[in-house]
């Protein structure tokens, strides 16, 4: 192995196993987004050398474990680096953006311009709230249901 100086790199000895590295990133991530342990499932990790100089931060390379935390269910996942000699968490990046659903309800009327505003809106000239945002329960208005469960799995699918 060479490091970003292309000098070789004496790299220290992994004390932590794939398993161990695969708990510590699932714990990570739980306790980042505030859910339970088994929200989360981890890919098999992989060994790789962490420069961080690459990155731009001070330190000595070192052995690490990569791997991808999922949700059990949903979507979104988070990258983490694992420091394969003491166990701590050298890198975390979310992958997917989670969307933010926001439907309005014009009540069926229509101005005919553009004075109408935009959804989520409210001032003193325009009011047009949201009538369900993520994670809003249904609203019992079938267009605007529709249209949350359809950008759900549009999001899904992407």
């Amino acid at each position: 192995m060479l490091a970003a100086t292309a000098e070789p790199a004496a790299l220290p000895s992994s004390g932590v196993s794939p398993a161990q590295a695969q708990r510590i990133a699932r714990t990570h991530v739980a306790a980042d987004e505030s859910d339970p342990l088994d929200a989360y499932a981890a890919s098999t990790p992989y060994a790789l050398a962490y420069a961080p100089e690459l990155l731009g931060e001070a330190g000595a390379p070192t052995r690490a474990w990569r791997t991808f935390v999922t949700p059990t269910s949903g979507i979104g996942g988070h990258e983490v680096i694992v420091d394969a000699v003491d166990g701590d968490v050298l890198l975390s990046v979310e992958r997917l953006q989670r969307a933010q659903r926001g439907i309005c309800d014009g009540a069926n009327t229509y101005t005919g311009d553009s004075s109408y505003g935009w959804c989520g809106q409210t001032s003193a000239f325009l009011n047009v709230p949201y009538v369900r945002a993520e994670g809003d329960p249904a609203t019992g208005i079938a267009e605007a249901d529709a249209a949350y469960d359809a950008l759900g799995d549009t999001t899904t699918f992407f």
